[in-house]
């Protein structure tokens, strides 16, 4: 017994066929697994001040920030806690706009942390803070350029 009529036969087999494919392709679009390198791993705030603003086209310059301790850092062997406060390099997000920030604004800064990337920290968000916010850079280092995250000897 024919439960269609002949004519449309070759429509319900073609979408016999095709519906299973069609479902397995939304599912593994849907299903696709985030890499390592998009993915944070962390993420933290810290208070500083802005040293140096990323001038386009300019790849020696970069958002540095003399940042206040951040007590809580884990570091990529996932013992060692605890970053100095120092001036260093915030690579910002594609989608942070730095419009109206300048050299000597205090602020927050939200970074993302992902050990598996080729930028290991990315600044993803920057709030202004108060002018006359106290920001404490005790146990304070120059530049953190001589300072190794990648180590796992460090702090």
């Amino acid at each position: 017994m024919n439960l269609f009529p002949s004519s449309l036969t070759p429509i319900v087999l073609s979408l016999a066929v095709s519906a299973p494919l069609l479902l397995t392709a939304c599912g593994e679009e849907a299903a696709a697994p985030v890499h390592a390198a998009e993915a944070p791993q962390a993420v933290y705030e810290t208070r500083g001040q802005i040293t140096q603003l990323p001038v386009a086209g300019d790849a020696t310059t970069s958002l540095m920030v003399r940042h206040e301790e951040i007590p809580d850092f884990l570091h990529a062997n996932g013992q060692d806690r605890g970053m100095s406060a120092m001036t260093m390099p915030f690579p910002p997000a594609p989608t942070l706009d730095l419009e109206g920030f300048a050299v000597g604004d205090k602020v927050l800064v939200t970074f993302a942390v992902n050990w598996d990337a080729d930028n290991v920290w990315q600044a993803t968000g920057l709030e202004k803070l108060p002018h006359d916010t106290p920001l404490v850079f005790s146990a304070d280092h120059d530049h953190h350029h001589d300072h190794d995250h990648h180590a796992e000897h460090d702090h």
